[in-house]
């Protein structure tokens, strides 16, 4: 029964972590851009990890002390003592010794672009993705503030001039190109959403821009629906124009980086995912044959009826 109350505890955390690793991608629906959700889900991935170990590493003792408790209580009657014969399986301590490495597995793999980023020594930006941009690199680049506009339907066409010490020279960008169909149907209680805009801006390949810093004048004019009388809409246009600095590594540094950041991001989910599966399938199994008391299995106690 303890091993049993043990296993149903790591249940909740098992079905819990799957409810919050599905939060990021509903909220990308509601216009959280990629990267803040891969970064949510970093977030909620490492605690969930070392709630793992934990709860396998820790004592069943408080476990057991309940289930007598409850016992002696009769919220719970003992139909049938569990069984004490071998479970197929590797023993707690070696699935508590593999689960650790797994975590630290997991760790480093969702931690890879930074350690990377720390190794290499490349400087970071802000309101940019990748944060680490090089020569030959396409960066996108966030402008400050958000459009509000009918289901997030937006387009937009931009430029950049790097302000370089020899004047203005225009650099290759590109936008959103989403466009929205050719009928639309507004409700009458139709709700916009907001939106963060960006250009996607293409960084030259010279060698002597590595490690560099260069201030960029971006400028990007938008198209978006906007809900108008009764059921229809109509298309507001918007300019933005900021200036940024990009502080630049060697050459395809933001590359490197993305390639990290996306092989951990799938790294770290799977072996999330297969550390959960194992454990509570191993503690589901071993809560067959608890040293402690006799134990029922998950179908073989029934609460007591209340008086």
């Amino acid at each position: 029964m303890a091993s049993l109350l043990r296993a149903r505890k790591y249940g909740l955390v098992f079905n819990g972590w799957l409810v919050l690793l599905a939060a990021p991608f509903f909220l990308s629906l509601a216009g959280l851009s990629v990267p803040a959700g891969v970064w949510l889900t970093f977030t909620i991935a490492i605690p969930i990890a070392v709630a793992h170990v934990h709860i396998l590493r820790g004592s069943p003792k408080p476990d057991r002390e309940l289930a007598q408790k409850r016992l002696r209580e009769g919220t719970l009657a003992l139909e049938e003592p569990g069984r004490r014969s071998p479970v197929w399986g590797p023993s707690l301590g070696v699935a508590r010794s593999a689960a650790s490495v797994v975590a630290a597995l997991l760790c480093a793999a969702i931690t890879a672009p930074e350690i990377m980023r720390h190794m290499r020594g490349w400087p970071r930006n802000a309101n940019t993705f990748p944060p680490v941009a090089g020569p030959g690199d396409t960066v996108r680049c966030d402008f400050p503030g958000r459009i509000s506009s009918i289901r997030g339907y937006w387009g937009g066409s931009g430029s950049a001039q790097w302000l370089g010490p020899r004047g203005p020279v225009a650099w290759r960008t590109s936008s959103s190109d989403r466009s929205w169909p050719e009928t639309l149907y507004v409700r009458p209680d139709e709700k916009w959403d907001d939106s963060t805009v960006y250009l996607d801006v293409w960084i030259p390949d010279p060698p002597e821009l590595a490690w560099t810093s260069v201030d960029l004048r971006l400028r990007l004019r938008i198209e978006y629906p906007w809900p108008a009388m009764s059921d229809r809409y109509e298309v507001r246009t918007a300019e933005k124009s900021t200036v940024v600095t990009l502080r630049l590594g060697d050459a395809r540094a933001g590359s490197f980086y993305a390639r990290a950041f996306y092989a951990g991001t799938v790294a770290g989910t799977c072996l999330l995912f297969a550390l959960s599966v194992a454990v509570q399938v191993m503690l589901y199994r071993h809560a067959r044959r608890d040293p402690g008391i006799a134990v029922p299995g998950p179908s073989d106690f029934r609460e007591s009826p209340s008086v």
